[in-house]
């Protein structure tokens, strides 16, 4: 998990100082890497022991460490989350042919997959786009993470680029369903709707999941644009209502939602 990522997830624990802290370094990377623990603490008006202190909250050892982890965050990462680029890629399977369940809900037939290439090749295509810096995964559950690891094991597939994933995995639905204050997971779809955006693309293929997780990893983001955006539901939440669900609580809104997705399939 990347230094800057740690930082911004943990905002919402941080004392007043550790905020300040935070919120120099994040406005400061290129700085903050030739500085000392004295120097930085002067910066903040604080402590070198606060400084040392949050370096140890953050997991580091100490304000070197957390520097050298600073400096491996990739350069060109965009803070505010925006989209830089996409990748995707069907794979060919190495046995049979498409499963009609797995076509019905994708729309991935034998026919758009060929010329696809195979798992390992497809993998290493992926870990060319990811680059060798530090890098965060998001997903909608932990079954893609899942379906990677017996993918590779199936196929005696073993890479620096899977260790990375399975350390540095973020099962988003359930991160979200805790900003919703709610313990029931919802589908990406209800996400979507809850926030009033349109889904974007065809629902259970991996490019139109990534980018409408995406969409709503960047509204997360953004308190304030969310508190804006999510306002009605989270006040409901923030009444007594004794375990009810996002669901449960706002049906009708759920219903129509549904109701215009149907519509749009139909179309």
């Amino acid at each position: 998990m990347s230094c800057i990522y740690k930082i911004k997830e943990g905002m919402g624990s941080f004392t007043d100082t550790e905020k300040k802290l935070a919120e120099y370094i994040l406005e400061s990377k290129g700085e903050i890497t030739l500085l000392s623990t004295q120097e930085l603490s002067e910066r903040v008006n604080t402590s070198a022991a606060a400084v040392v202190r949050f370096a140890k909250k953050l997991g580091y050892k100490g304000f070197p460490e957390l520097k050298v982890e600073l400096a491996k965050d990739s350069d060109d990462e965009d803070d505010d989350f925006n989209e830089v680029d996409k990748y995707q890629s069907y794979v060919m399977p190495d046995y049979g042919k498409m499963d009609s369940h797995i076509i019905k809900l994708t729309g991935i037939t034998d026919e758009k997959l060929e010329g696809a290439p195979r798992f390992k090749d497809a993998m290493q295509d992926f870990e060319k786009w990811i680059g060798g810096g530090a890098v965060t995964f998001y997903s909608w559950s932990m079954a893609d993470i899942r379906q990677f690891q017996t993918e590779s094991a199936f196929k005696e597939y073993q890479s620096e680029t899977l260790r990375k994933m399975e350390k540095n995995w973020i099962d988003f639905q359930e991160e979200y369903s805790r900003l919703l204050g709610i313990d029931k997971r919802i589908k990406l779809k209800q996400a979507v709707s809850s926030a009033d955006y349109d889904f974007k693309g065809a629902q259970h293929t991996a490019l139109a999941d990534a980018v409408n997780t995406a969409e709503i990893l960047k509204l997360s983001k953004n308190p304030q644009e969310f508190e804006r955006v999510m306002k009605p539901i989270l006040d409901l939440f923030r009444k007594d209502q004794g375990g009810s669900t996002l669901i449960d609580m706002c049906p009708e809104f759920f219903a129509e939602a549904l109701k215009k997705d149907e519509t749009k399939k139909k179309e």
